[in-house]
């Protein structure tokens, strides 16, 4: 599957922000885009102060992952500069006209290892059966034209999953996906 196959549309983007807010995420839902194979709208949290505090000190989004890696030592503690995002969850669109979205499950059940992660659909109801196995799963499932039929994804991270260098990856690409697209405001050290 190629990126753009990937990649949720900008129709997804509104019924995105509407599943956010049926499953009480907190923050904002960022544009569209492609994580591990994977296309999602990532519902953040910003921290404003984290942000102008790297501003000040020219610390931009950072990608490197050899940065990161030093970055996620223990040793490197208060000297790391701080995450700006914080995810609240990942939303994965299902295209299936059927609402079913079994697809979609699998590829949530991929992202789910960082943070919660939902399928939402628009076409209309889905049956019980596929309620049953998202709430197996531990994925969140909301049908955007009905308020009322939300199953809710598991909290936190994974159970067995830790933190690793991946982790604050995804944040820095999040953090410069934020300043993209207008939601914090760019320094001059911005890529």
């Amino acid at each position: 599957m190629s990126t753009d196959q990937a990649r949720p549309s900008a129709v997804d983007a509104a019924a995105g922000a509407r599943a956010a807010r049926l499953l009480g995420w907190a923050g904002v839902v960022l544009p569209p885009m492609t994580l591990f194979g994977v296309g999602v709208l990532p519902a953040v949290v910003l921290n404003v102060d984290a942000h102008e505090a790297r501003q000040a000190a020219g610390d931009g989004p950072q990608l490197d992952s050899d940065t990161l890696a030093v970055w996620e030592w223990p040793e490197s503690g208060a000297h790391a500069p701080p995450s700006v995002v914080a995810v609240s969850g990942l939303l994965i669109p299902n295209a299936d006209p059927t609402g079913q979205g079994r697809a979609a499950l699998g590829r949530a059940r991929r992202v789910r290892g960082f943070r919660p992660a939902a399928v939402f659909t628009a076409h209309g109801a889905v049956d019980e059966v596929c309620r049953l196995e998202h709430a197996f799963h531990g994925i969140g499932l909301v049908t955007t034209t009905d308020a009322d039929d939300v199953v809710a994804a598991a909290p936190g991270r994974a159970p067995r999953a830790r933190r690793r260098t991946a982790d604050r990856w995804v944040e820095e690409l999040l953090y410069a996906t934020a300043i993209d697209a207008g939601h914090l405001p760019a320094g001059d050290n911005t890529p």
